[in-house]
Formats: structure tokens, sequence, C-alpha cells
């Protein structure tokens, strides 16, 4: 899933003529998914556990170190939910300024991508 999350956020880019670094963007957008991710599962844990998780990594900036705590499969369905959630809401901020081509084939993509998982 993240491969073609990356792909389907690459072609939109591309459709609405990114000019910046599009690598840096990806990146920077799947770490904002993950590290929301992370925080949506942690929320979700009951006090106690929370508690303990602050004590043991409030030594650490990275939120690797609390995944490594988290089950991988419950963090994957996480950041799939966060990103395609984050996704929509970055094409509804663009969207008024996307011509209708634009928008056309960016409703296009969409569908395809949701069909496909």
């Amino acid at each position: 899933m993240q491969q073609q999350f990356k792909e389907t956020l690459a072609e939109i880019l591309e459709i609405i003529k990114y000019s910046n670094n599009r690598e840096k963007f990806i990146k920077e957008f799947e770490a904002m998914n993950q590290l929301e991710a992370v925080t949506n599962i942690v929320e979700r844990l009951p006090a106690a556990v929370r508690e303990r998780i602050k004590m043991v990594s409030s030594g650490f900036s990275n939120p690797d170190s609390i995944r490594q705590r988290i089950s991988p499969d419950e963090y994957n369905r996480e950041v799939n939910k966060v990103a395609e959630t984050e996704l929509h809401k970055f094409i509804e901020v663009i969207s008024p300024v996307l011509t209708l081509a634009q928008k056309q084939k960016v409703d296009k993509l969409i569908r395809q991508s949701l069909t496909i998982h």
C-alpha cells in the first residue's frame, strides 16, 4: 500500500504541475502521516500504558522508538487510514485552483487507486 500511495501522490503532483522537489514533498507527507498514525494509536491506549510510553520514550525524539512498541499490523492499518484521509484533505485544499481537466484527472486517479485496494 505504501508504494501505491507514493505513486498516487507523485501522479497527483505531476497532474497539478507541482514545481518544487516532489520527492521531498512525498517524504515529508509520509513522515507527517506516520507521526499522526503513531499519535492516534498511542491516544487509543489506556491511560496507564500511555504514561508508561511517555516515561520510556521521553528521551527519544524519534517516533520509531515508540513504533517499535506497536503491532506492525495495527501501525500499517493506521498509516494507511491516515494517508487516505490526508490525501483527500490535500485534494480538497488544492481543488479550487485546479483546472477542470486537472480535477478530472485527479478524480479518475483517486477512483482507480481506491479500486486497487
